[in-house]
């Protein structure tokens, strides 16, 4: 029988905050002395071996469910090929690989961390036979240099552009095309602010007219949907495609 005693339960409430101080301190200390990506893929990596679900910013179920009936009512079709782009420990992807054709799922991510749980939860979902990639971008960059000649249908950036600086999305912006047909889309979430602002130690936000930029400079039709995707932390979403 568990001791709930106050006397036990101070003891465990003081336990974890001695714990949680010490694990930002540990953070803090990754962003001051490592470049930025090196920070974050650490960052993701020590939050999965606490918990992979909260390690990619949790309302596990919510969160995941929205992902995929938006996109499903956006036209993802069962036979076409995805990829998640930062894939996480799949919350949303978990729901991706079901819904998709055998092997029309990809995703990766710069955290080996959750790449690992993501690949443990598709065993424990029975997601085998679904033959998932799960890749692990140990590159670091966005050149997608692990994607020589694939194109595919849908690529999708949920809770990954809100954690880059501006040179990361325009290298994204710069080689993202190379993995879209005439008909694909990117679809990706953002935070929307006057000014580009960093919002705390991975969290960064930009003015629409950022992406606009951007979407002109690499020949992009931009289109945002932030009214059918109502994300409960105040992500907007938008996609390109190739003019």
């Amino acid at each position: 029988m568990t001791d709930r005693s106050p006397k036990k339960m101070k003891k465990k409430t003081l336990l974890d905050r001695v714990s949680k101080w010490f694990f930002n301190r540990r953070v803090d200390r990754l962003y001051a002395e490592n470049d930025y990506l090196d920070a974050y893929r650490m960052h993701t990596d020590l939050r999965a071996e606490r918990d992979p679900k909260t390690a990619i910013g949790g309302m596990w179920d919510e969160v995941g469910r929205m992902q995929i009936d938006f996109l499903v009512g956006e036209g993802l079709e069962r036979s076409h090929r995805m990829l998640d782009l930062g894939c996480g420990s799949l919350r949303g992807g978990r729901h991706f690989i079901r819904y998709l054709d055998p092997k029309g799922y990809t995703g990766i991510d710069i955290s080996e961390g959750v790449i690992e749980a993501g690949k443990r939860l598709v065993v424990d979902e029975g997601l085998i036979d679904q033959a998932p990639r799960l890749i692990a971008n140990t590159a670091g960059d966005f050149r997608f240099a692990m994607f020589p000649d694939e194109i595919f249908d849908f690529i999708f950036a949920q809770s990954v552009l809100t954690h880059l600086q501006e040179d990361h999305l325009e290298e994204c912006f710069s080689n993202i095309g190379r993995l879209m047909g005439p008909e694909s889309r990117f679809y990706f979430t953002f935070y929307s602010g006057e000014a580009s602002v960093r919002r705390g130690p991975k969290s960064f936000q930009f003015p629409f007219s950022f992406f606009e930029k951007m979407a002109r400079e690499n020949a992009f039709e931009l289109i945002e949907r932030s009214e059918d995707y109502p994300h409960p932390r105040g992500q907007r979403m938008a996609y390109v495609t190739k003019r």
